[in-house]
């Protein structure tokens, strides 16, 4: 099946589109909020640089790691009883980090996107769908760039989530990185961009995707 213009103008129309609660009053990211460090990740050189829900997650994630190492000294214990009502109580709380990681990520994600008009996840699949189907790589990078000038003349948003989905479709990197670098400018949660990134195969071309953001940053300070 060709996917057509028609069928792009279907997905992001008024029906496939939905709306938070508000007006998304997002501005475009300072130079400075895109400075990164080698392997093309943003540079948090300053804990209290992170957002309140990165330090949260970097919590869970620290207590997971104590967890495990735990895990590690009750398996020396001797005590069989003891050895083993200690292993559930490890097994426990590693299910409690895991849960309240996971927690911590949707409630961030709610925060992000509250106030903005939001691409459908119905809409969504149906445009990935489409561009799935075009016969052509130029057709599906087509079909990307006119969905985010849609979205861009009608202020709506997509999450970093959904750009990984997008990213993914193209054989080659370089076609990733120039439709990552259109893609930042649609994006609700800028701040967790990177890991839309995981996607490109290689470092040097999640370098040149913050490269070229940083770039038009620049243009429109």
């Amino acid at each position: 099946m060709k996917p057509s213009i028609t069928v792009l103008s279907f997905v992001i129309g008024f029906s496939g589109l939905t709306t938070a609660t508000g007006q998304s009053n997002r501005t475009p990211a300072s130079t400075a909020e895109l400075q990164q460090n080698s392997l093309g990740v943003p540079a948090t050189t300053d804990q209290t640089a992170l957002a309140p829900s990165e330090l949260a997650i970097q919590a869970s994630e620290q207590l997971a790691a104590t967890l495990s190492t735990l895990r590690s000294e009750v398996s020396t214990i001797t005590d069989a009883a003891l050895k083993d009502r200690l292993n559930q109580l490890v097994l426990k709380a590693e299910m409690d980090a895991a849960l309240l990681k996971s927690e911590i990520k949707e409630r961030a994600q709610r925060a992000a996107t509250f106030g903005k008009h939001m691409l459908a996840d119905d809409a969504f699949q149906e445009f990935t769908a489409s561009v799935k189907a075009a016969s052509f790589s130029s057709q599906q990078i087509q079909l990307i760039k006119t969905l985010v000038e849609q979205l861009k003349r009608q202020q709506r948003f997509m999450t970093c989530e959904q750009v990984a989905v997008l990213l993914a479709i193209p054989s080659f990197d370089r076609d990733r990185v120039e439709l990552a670098v259109l893609l930042y400018g649609v994006v609700a949660d800028p701040e967790n961009f990177h890991s839309s990134l995981s996607v490109l195969q290689y470092d040097s071309s999640r370098r040149q995707v913050w490269q070229q953001i940083r770039e038009r940053a620049a243009q429109t300070e």
